[in-house]
């Protein structure tokens, strides 16, 4: 539970919140309830060193999530 099960991604205890308040992050994982979630756990790597160079000007942000329908 919470990124252990997953020796394909080192870092997949580090989530990202979306937003600055509530309970909805980008994680890596089979299961979500309301976040989004990266299915492919080998790829969770890639996304992951991308995301945690990316902080914002505020310090906490590390960019803007666009749902496209």
């Amino acid at each position: 539970m919470g990124g252990l099960n997953y020796p394909d991604a080192p870092h997949a205890r580090t989530w990202f919140r979306i937003g600055h308040r509530g309970r909805s992050y980008l994680h890596p994982g089979a299961m979500s309830l309301g976040c989004v979630t990266v299915t492919e756990t080998a790829r969770w790597e890639e996304l992951y060193h991308l995301l945690i160079v990316a902080r914002k000007g505020d310090r906490v942000s590390v960019g803007v999530l666009r749902v496209v329908e």
